[in-house]
């Protein structure tokens, strides 16, 4: 027997066992210290029903979704960002932005930054966009005439801004975006026509050339180190009908937005690979009563308030598009009366007859009036032959007194004696002071030469039952409503619509719509209105004072400015409890009302919904987390220094 051969045989068996074992033992151990790493791949589609309202173009639109893209492409001296805490944060990004008061702010830029063509950032862009876009508003957007009355000088080496009040929300301004100065004498029209395809842009992301396709945008993120996304498209879902349940289920979309078609059918969403979002957003639908108006009274101005509060979220379609949220402005105790008591007696034209009245609360004039209890009330009388005979009781004694009927000539009853606090008051139909439907009779006495009103009551003479006529109603004495038609207006108005149809206060409104932006703020301008309603983006601002602390109406239409409700509501978003104070002024002027917030209608196909924040807010937020956190492809990989890590070999022993 050769004993050599089998030594060797078991030797190289041996060796060839080890060998095989140290490579399996490596390979175990290199997997095991090896971990999972995201990989730059792939392209997110975002699917928009609406091209026309979709920019990336800075000053073309300011809606959160448009940020959003705009981001891509270009920055501004700051940048912001949301806490776990839902909290605003202010970040640097092509500035330093430093102030000791928040007033007077200080611009420095960062050096180093340079435009898509190599072309140098300086500082001379960022007072270009600062000054003449923002402050002097050469392109005349909307959005930015609230920043005229701020101060932008250039020194060698920074740039002073100056705000006309203090307030932390002023750092907003510094989140616009940055332009190169050379769109200097640049109008608006040759800006979007030059820069609608190829911009010049300051960010990490390119975007591809769209001369073949109108239908897609696509973003090139391949050198933006905050996404793992290669791609980011834009697919416009052309004649996309929600009752399309297969086209919904086969669009080449990651995420689409339906918020203007409307509601949705809850139930087959399920069977739809898409996850339906709401988004809120930081537009509020409001109410702008015109305190100026002389068709509206402070008591009108409750009263509605009390009836839309109580009959708006009667039922739950509300939800489909707005969410219940008042910015506070939800608690007071108002009287809750009639809204016909007030607009009757604004009313001069108005016909109703007895039952009318008697609804809303008029009772008919009693034998003896006693104006201490009962003055500026209204009442009902009857038909009657020739006079009836009034016993006037008052609080004082007086040296004189005179009656005016309806604006007329003053009359002294002539059963009135010198410092006497009663008389009797003949209303005569022979002696005209008693006409048909409304008569006000005010009751007056002189002092110091000069006539004044000491108490006065209303009369709704009935000489035929003649019911409630819609065409005695002047248009000149109507509530005049003034709305913008979009998506949102157009669904709280008919909400309104119905709920005044339904309180039978209709002969009393007019509703005036408008299409076009500028046909709309003319309007507004010329404070010709009783009533707006509207869509409020407060953006970034946490102080709303900026709202009703402006005499321009196309900013304030309530026209209310009461410097102690500025001072307290600009409080009141850091200490609150000046609440109760607050709501006290409120309660008592009620201008506006704030409805509701409105929120977006999103879909995301169900396995990306994972990446997103248990609680969502804002639109921009919402856009941003599947940005920042969406990966499409997965990478098994080491490093050395995990494979001579002396801890990651116990760990790996022990495990075995």
């Amino acid at each position: 027997m050769n004993y050599r051969w089998i030594m060797r045989f078991l030797s190289y068996s041996l060796l060839i066992f080890w060998v095989i074992l140290t490579i399996h033992v490596a390979y175990r151990y290199i997997s095991f210290v090896s971990s999972d790493t995201n990989t730059k791949t792939g392209t997110f589609v975002e699917g928009v029903n609406d091209q026309t309202s979709l920019s990336y173009l800075p000053y073309t639109s300011f809606s959160e979704s448009n940020r959003f893209y705009q981001t891509f492409l270009f920055d501004s001296c700051l940048d912001y960002y949301f806490d776990s805490e839902w909290k605003l944060i202010y970040q640097e990004d092509l500035c330093s932005v430093s102030s000791d008061d928040e007033k007077t702010y200080t611009i420095t830029l960062s050096t180093g930054m340079v435009w898509s063509n190599d072309e140098p950032i300086t500082l001379d862009d960022v007072y270009f966009s600062y000054r003449y876009l923002l402050v002097d508003n050469v392109w005349d957007r909307q959005d930015l005439r609230s920043f005229s009355d701020v101060s932008v000088s250039k020194e060698d080496w920074y740039i002073s801004v100056v705000f006309p009040e203090s307030s932390p929300d002023n750092r907003v301004f510094f989140t616009h975006f940055v332009l190169p100065q050379s769109l200097g004498g640049v109008t608006y029209d040759d800006y979007v026509d030059t820069y609608l395809r190829l911009p010049v842009w300051s960010d990490c992301a390119g975007i591809y050339p769209q001369m073949w396709d109108d239908s897609n945008l696509v973003f090139d993120l391949s050198n933006c180190d905050d996404t793992y996304l290669l791609r980011y498209q834009l697919q416009l879902l052309d004649g996309l009908r929600w009752e399309d349940k297969q086209l919904v289920n086969d669009i080449s979309a990651d995420f689409y937005d339906l918020v203007s078609w409307g509601t949705f059918d809850r139930e087959w969403l399920a069977l739809t690979d898409f996850s339906h979002m709401s988004v809120p957003l930081r537009e509020y639908a409001m109410v702008f009563f015109n305190t100026q108006s002389d068709k509206l009274s402070a008591k009108i101005q409750r009263a509605l308030w009390w009836l839309i509060f109580h009959e708006f979220y009667a039922d739950e379609s509300y939800k489909d598009y707005l969410k219940r949220d008042h910015l506070g402005f939800d608690i007071f105790l108002s009287e809750g009366d009639s809204v016909d008591k007030y607009l009757i007696a604004k009313n001069p034209t108005i016909s109703l007859d007895k039952y009318d009245l008697e609804k809303i609360d008029v009772t008919a004039l009693p034998q003896k009036l006693d104006l201490a209890k009962n003055n500026g009330e209204v009442y009902f009388l009857e038909e009657v032959r020739w006079y009836k005979t009034v016993e006037i009781a008052l609080w004082q004694s007086l040296q004189s007194l005179r009656v005016v009927h309806n604006d007329g000539e003053p009359y002294t009853p002539k059963t009135f004696e010198k410092w006497q606090d009663d008389f009797f008051y003949s209303l005569s139909v022979y002696n005209k002071n008693l006409n048909e439907w409304r008569n006000t009779y005010s009751v007056q006495t002189e002092k110091s030469g000069k006539r004044e009103e000491i108490a006065w009551f209303e009369t709704y003479y009935l000489t035929s039952p003649l019911g409630w006529d819609d065409d005695n109603i002047a248009e000149e004495d109507k509530i005049q409503v003034v709305y913008f038609v979009d998506d949102l207006s157009s669904s709280v108005v008919a909400k309104l619509q119905s709920i005044i149809a339904e309180n039978d206060l209709d002969p009393y409104f007019t509703w005036n719509w408008y299409q076009d932006d500028d046909q709309f703020l003319w309007k507004i301008s010329s404070t010709d209105y009783d009533i707006v309603i509207g869509t409020v983006d407060v953006g970034l601002r946490e102080d709303l004072s900026w709202l009703f602390s402006s005499e321009t109406p196309t900013v304030n239409p309530s026209l209310y400015v009461k410097e102690s409700f500025v001072s307290l509501l600009s409080e009141y978003t850091q200490n609150e409890s000046v609440r109760d104070t607050l709501m006290s002024i409120y309660s008592s002027d009620v201008p506006f009302i704030v409805l509701w917030q409105r929120f977006d209608s999103s879909f995301v196909r169900s396995p990306l919904v994972s990446y997103l924040p248990v609680e969502v807010q804002w639109v921009y937020h919402f856009k941003r987390q599947l940005y920042e956190n969406v990966t499409f492809g997965v990478q098994r990989g080491f490093t050395w220094s995990d494979v001579f890590n002396k801890q990651n070999f116990r760990d790996f022993f022990n495990h075995l």
